[in-house]
């Protein structure tokens, strides 16, 4: 898995920070430490947002790390599916669920179900979900570099 920033997003984060920065010093706490306040809230928020909101995806991503590819899928399905139905939350994703990722979750998701029916086998869907992932998103890296692969193995 192949984790790609998208830099313009770091500026909403530093400045939500330093919201919570001023926040913490509102707060009189006077103790030195509203940095590390800031950045805690932040983190957590970031968390709890993600284990909230992205529950499909990050399900998903824990079968694929320990090999069950096959259960994997309907995760990241399901993880598709909620980020069709609400793509402001993936449009906003760097505000929503403070993510600084360049890919989308949608788009994320379609990838990892590609490389879940490789490990299983399944090569020809495979090749077809990346197909259908360029057609929709021409600039992922991960789909053509995988399209490629998938087409010289067969």
């Amino acid at each position: 898995m192949n984790r790609q920033i998208a830099w313009l997003s770091v500026i909403p984060h530093i400045l939500i920070i330093a919201l919570l920065v001023f926040f913490y010093n509102k707060l009189a706490l006077d103790d030195g430490n509203e940095g590390i306040y800031a950045g805690l809230t932040f983190f957590a928020l970031a968390y709890l947002s993600k284990m909230l909101i992205a529950k499909e995806h990050r399900r998903g991503i824990k079968l694929t790390k320990q090999g069950k590819f096959e259960e994997a899928i309907p995760h990241f399905q399901r993880s598709a599916d909620f980020f069709t139905r609400y793509a402001w939350i993936d449009k906003w994703r760097y505000l929503v669920l403070l993510s600084a990722s360049k890919m989308c979750y949608r788009e994320m998701a379609f990838c990892n179900i590609a490389f879940c029916l490789t490990q299983t086998g399944k090569g020809n869907e495979a090749k077809k979900m990346y197909e259908d992932i360029l057609k929709e998103y021409p600039q992922n890296i991960i789909a053509t570099t995988a399209l490629r692969m998938v087409t010289s193995m067969q």
